[in-house]
């Protein structure tokens, strides 16, 4: 277990604010300077370097199958010490340990909210278009989603931290169900259409 190195705060003068520094830069000439020096798999030289900001970097950026996690920034603040380990002894004993694939490029969205997935009085009085229709639609299929990946990640997070709880394993059954229905609803729509269109050709 390694411990937080405190000796560069001791080059900050009480007179500076600490909120004003840019940590990230600071953080990032860090990386690069370790990085230059570093010696791998020497039995002498060890990697002395920000190995929280590459242990962050590595769960928000490589895809896991052992839990999902609301992709958010700050990134420290949704992939708790639990959640790094249970991910580690699960990729090491399936032999997937910095093997996964990249996650989509991180987009910072601002929340929604679930009121998009209701209708307001003054959304219905807007209702006259396509487009408008087509607006509506778009997001409040985007909060949907949205909401799905939340849940998703806090069953997986209850199941992990609380394995004997019953209840948590059959909210999560009850929302794979709902996703098989999904995915079967639309699979039915799309061969209804590709019948339908078929028959026309065919008259």
């Amino acid at each position: 277990m390694g411990r937080c190195n405190l000796f560069p705060l001791s080059y900050i003068s009480i007179k500076i604010d600490i909120g004003n520094i840019n940590w990230c830069s600071y953080v990032l000439d860090c990386l690069v300077r370790t990085k230059n020096s570093y010696i791998p798999y020497s039995d002498n030289n060890y990697f002395v370097g920000p190995s929280a900001f590459l242990v962050l970097f590595y769960a928000d950026n490589i895809h896991s199958e052992a839990l999902t996690v609301t992709r958010k920034r700050p990134t420290i603040c949704y992939w708790s010490s639990e959640k790094i380990r249970y991910r580690e002894t699960f990729e090491q004993i399936e032999g997937k340990f910095g093997l996964g694939e990249l996650n989509e490029e991180f987009v910072n969205e601002q929340d929604e909210g679930d009121t998009d997935l209701e209708d307001s009085d003054s959304d219905k009085d807007e209702d006259h278009s396509v487009e408008a229709y087509e607006s509506k639609i778009s997001k409040m299929l985007n909060s949907f989603e949205r909401m799905k990946e939340k849940l998703n990640s806090k069953l997986n997070d209850a199941i992990t931290k609380f394995p004997e709880k019953e209840s948590f394993r059959i909210s999560k059954e009850k929302m794979t169900n709902i996703t098989v229905e999904e995915k079967t609803e639309s699979t039915t729509l799309f061969n209804f259409q590709v019948m339908k269109l078929e028959l026309k050709e065919s008259i």
